[in-house]
């Protein structure tokens, strides 16, 4: 389990800046490397920071901003078109009452 000490919470806390930190780097390296024309430092590590900066840009941004807008909500139907609890309507329109 994780303590609640300060060394602990400091180390939480770098290790998710470190993993938040990824993407932008990955556009950074892939940016740079295009103004240079050539990968920095390898071929696989150019290839891992293109593919988490294209996932990044293309999924990850647009899908983060539909989840996070504002959804309107259907108003609530009247009393008397809802269905009590226990009632179920029949094939006649008439309710049966399935709590006897």
């Amino acid at each position: 389990m994780i303590g609640d000490s300060l060394p602990e919470y400091v180390f939480i806390r770098l290790s998710i800046l470190g993993l938040r930190s990824i993407a932008p780097l990955s556009i950074l390296y892939v940016v740079l490397s295009w103004y240079h024309g050539h990968f920095l430092y390898s071929w696989w590590l150019g290839l891992y920071a293109t593919a988490e900066a294209v996932f990044y840009l293309a999924i990850f941004l647009p899908r983060s901003r539909l989840l996070q807008k504002v959804r309107m909500r259907e108003s609530p139907s009247s009393k008397q078109t809802r269905t009590p609890c226990g009632a179920v309507p029949n094939s006649s329109g008439c309710r049966v009452d399935l709590t006897k």
